[in-house]
């Protein structure tokens, strides 16, 4: 929750609610920010998220935050003000990853970790599912700005959150409150994020990424004024993150690069319809059975194989193709057959599914812009840590550190474990 723990929302300046609390080493395992019961909690929720000056949709909740007080989306502080923080004590504003939430662990420990040295944290939970976009990220750094004028600013960013802060110091250059940034884990490309662990056939990897690209599908909209909710419904079916991604773009009004389809395809407006013909639920069903029956069957014929090579003192080493089965060639004598036959499978069952094109005509632009590609345009000292073995945000793929090492205010720390 983030009203304070007496009830109230005192109407700070600017529309932000100002509490007071001690400060205490003591954690709540309760929802919400990290206090005990001698805190009194403090919620600062705004509506930079929505309509602004810089002519982002409005969301639907109060004053544009998407959900207003009591809510998810906004900025969020925690300030304590009995600790005699004064006006110019360092801000950190903290950007938490894909489908993730203010009260999220890491989030809590950063938050706790500036608190600790005396600094203002500040957790922007952002709604709008279009990391090229900065426009929600500027009002929410000059809304800070204009309430703390004398603060020195912060920011730091993880995984999908990382692209969010990027796309905004790219765009902004050196005309921007934040003195130093840092990103964590900076998924400065998503589409490449998740082919990279559909490469590496990480099941569980794969399952967090789609869980996380539906939240935020979700999430947008639930907060969008603009859409309409039961449109998003066979997006939120979807079995694959970046399909739930193409096929959100097409419902929006407006998002990055669509000025620059031509005519005729921009003509076709908001694609309601993209999902009419695929399979019901039913439908699913039968092809996840058909799947596993083919897995089955290959399966049986692989062990085979095996046995008859064994039984013959002959080391196998051959491609076997069985027609009907995708074309499938094996070695039958490597343990890379389960990562092939599976590979195949899921392939087969995606394509039965969703066979339409990725990306759609109306979304190809938008591919255009992910932040790694302007790195070499951020003005403010940043840093980007990264780990070598990350099994989810590929350092060699979502980089372009090339463009990071020519760049003066870049700084970057690669280390070979700790993904």
């Amino acid at each position: 929750s983030n009203s304070n723990s007496n009830g109230s929302h005192a109407g700070g300046r600017d529309g932000v609610g100002m509490g007071r609390r001690k400060r205490s080493s003591v954690v709540s395992k309760r929802k919400g920010w990290a206090s005990n019961a001698d805190d009194v909690q403090t919620g600062a929720t705004t509506g930079t998220n929505g309509g602004h000056e810089k002519g982002a949709d409005k969301g639907r909740g109060e004053g544009g935050s998407g959900t207003g007080p009591g809510g998810q989306e906004g900025v969020w502080s925690d300030m304590f003000g009995d600790n005699g923080l004064p006006e110019n004590a360092p801000i950190v504003v903290i950007l938490h990853g894909i489908g993730g939430r203010r009260d999220d662990a890491y989030v809590k420990r950063s938050v706790l970790g500036a608190a600790a040295r005396s600094w203002r944290p500040v957790v922007y939970s952002y709604w709008r599912l279009d990391w090229c976009d900065p426009r929600d990220m500027i009002t929410a750094i000059d809304h800070i700005a204009q309430r703390y004028p004398s603060a020195p600013m912060f920011a730091l960013a993880f995984s999908a959150g990382a692209h969010v802060l990027t796309t905004y110091l790219a765009h902004v250059g050196k005309n921007t409150p934040l003195v130093a940034c840092s990103n964590v884990a900076g998924c400065l490309d998503f589409v490449r994020t998740y082919d990279f662990v559909e490469k590496t056939k990480s099941a569980l990897y794969k399952q967090v990424l789609n869980k996380g690209m539906r939240r935020c599908v979700k999430r947008h909209a639930e907060n969008d004024n603009k859409v309409h909710y039961e449109d998003f419904a066979p997006i939120l079916a979807c079995p694959r993150a970046n399909i739930m991604y193409d096929r959100h773009l097409v419902l929006l009004r407006d998002y990055t690069g669509k000025s620059e389809l031509p005519p005729s395809i921009r003509a076709l407006g908001c694609d309601t319809h993209w999902h009419e013909g695929l399979p019901t639920a039913e439908g699913r069903a039968a092809i996840r059975d058909k799947v596993k029956r083919r897995r089955r069957e290959r399966m049986a014929l692989a062990q085979g194989n095996r046995q008859s090579s064994q039984g013959s003192g002959v080391d196998l080493h051959q491609s076997h193709q069985q027609p009907g089965h995708g074309g499938m060639s094996t070695s039958l004598s490597s343990r890379g057959f389960m990562q092939k036959f599976q590979s195949v499978t899921a392939r087969e069952s995606h394509n039965d599914m969703y066979p339409e094109t990725y990306p759609l005509p109306q979304t190809a632009p938008h591919y255009q812009y992910p932040a790694r590609r302007f790195v070499d345009r951020i003005e403010v000292v940043t840093m980007f840590v990264h780990a070598r073995d990350d099994p989810v945000v590929s350092h060699d793929d979502t980089y372009e550190w090339d463009r990071i090492h020519s760049n003066k205010h870049c700084i970057s720390v690669r280390t070979d474990r700790g993904g």
